[in-house]
């Protein structure tokens, strides 16, 4: 069954740090990765879901008008998460095009991890002066990506050559010395080689998934 949740596929990804915490597929790093799920089960009810917000990027592409689509986002009640997705909104809105953008239907694709397929689909998709663009949105201002995880992320979207121009737009909008400031790259698509050890690295994290839902309990009680 492939795997869906962006959420996963980020909170694996930013843990991948082979610099820090030393070589993939270890009896060290599978301890590390336990321990990180558990705290993050801890937590949950403290995320914010982001779909709504590419819906709405979805929608201007599509021609709904600039103003009421922020004026949606700035209605938004949960501590702090209007001027969160507004620093999105404005940062992605500025970056592309918008009134030469038209909206085209996704891509969807998927990577292999060992047993585990899993979606890393863009968040939307648009085509401006016959270029065709692909956005995936990092959103969280914690952690910062690191430029082997954003490689992470383009080795395995932007994999294949295209006949007609394409083109990956990775955004974040990360907290730097406790301020938020967002930032977008965009990269073409080629020929790019997924690295084995971010392959195992997110292997064991989604191993580790499947055995906390199976038990209940990573650590087996």
């Amino acid at each position: 069954m492939r795997r869906t949740s962006k959420t996963e596929f980020l909170r694996g990804l930013g843990e991948y740090n082979p610099g820090a915490h030393g070589p993939s597929g270890t009896s060290s790093e599978r301890q590390r990765l336990k321990e990180k799920i558990a705290a993050y089960d801890a937590q949950r009810g403290g995320v914010w879901n982001y779909e709504d917000l590419y819906h709405i990027l979805t929608m201007i592409l599509k021609g709904y008008p600039v103003d009421k689509a922020r004026d949606t986002i700035a209605a938004l009640d949960g501590p702090g998460e209007a001027a969160a997705k507004l620093g999105i909104f404005d940062g992605i809105c500025g970056y592309i095009p918008i009134g030469k953008a038209n909206f085209i239907e996704r891509e969807r694709r998927a990577i292999a991890f060992g047993k585990h397929e899993v979606d890393i689909s863009p968040d939307f998709s648009f085509k401006a002066n016959q270029e065709i663009f692909e956005v995936f949105i990092y959103p969280y201002k914690s952690p910062p990506l690191k430029q082997q995880q954003r490689h992470a992320i383009v080795n395995a979207i932007a994999a294949t050559e295209r006949k007609v121009p394409h083109f990956l737009i990775l955004a974040e909008y990360p907290e730097l010395s406790g301020i938020r400031k967002f930032r977008a790259e965009t990269f073409d698509f080629r020929y790019r080689v997924t690295e084995e050890g971010f392959i195992k690295h997110m292997e064991t994290f989604y191993d580790l998934l499947d055995e906390r839902s199976k038990t209940g309990d990573l650590f087996g009680g």
